[in-house]
Parts: structure tokens; C-alpha cells; sequence
């Protein structure tokens, strides 16, 4: 997985364009670097997603690819 800085994508999703978030204004998505992206090798059916957070709580989420 390679960390990069960038947008969250449910952020830009929810909050970006003019018409979006219409109750605050003053809500955007800015550019944040705890995201983490992964390009599954082609024909790759599911993936684990497994990390540790500072505190040594485990977590763990396979992901079926469609």
C-alpha cells in the first residue's frame, strides 16, 4: 500500500461543488495524509486490509473486488 496525501474521497464526494453542502457553506474537503492506497494485481478476486493503530488494537476487512 503507498501512503500519499490527497483528498479523502467520501469527503470530496459529500462536500465538493457548488451546490454541496448547502446547510454549511464553509464545509470543503482539504488535503489530508493518512490515506493509504492499494492497485491489487489484475484478476485479484478479494483483498485483506489489516492494521494496527497506535494503541496496538488489531483490525481486519477483506474486501471482495467486483
Amino acid at each position: 500500500m503507498e501512503q500519499r496525501v490527497d483528498l479523502d474521497p467520501w469527503a470530496a464526494e459529500l462536500y465538493s461543488g457548488n451546490q454541496l453542502p448547502r446547510k454549511h457553506k464553509w464545509i470543503a474537503p482539504t488535503l489530508t495524509d493518512h490515506l493509504f492506497f492499494a492497485y491489487p494485481a489484475p484478476g485479484t478476486k478479494e483483498v485483506t486490509v489489516k492494521a494496527t493503530d497506535r494503541f496496538g488494537n488489531r483490525y481486519e476487512e477483506k474486501i471482495v473486488l467486483g
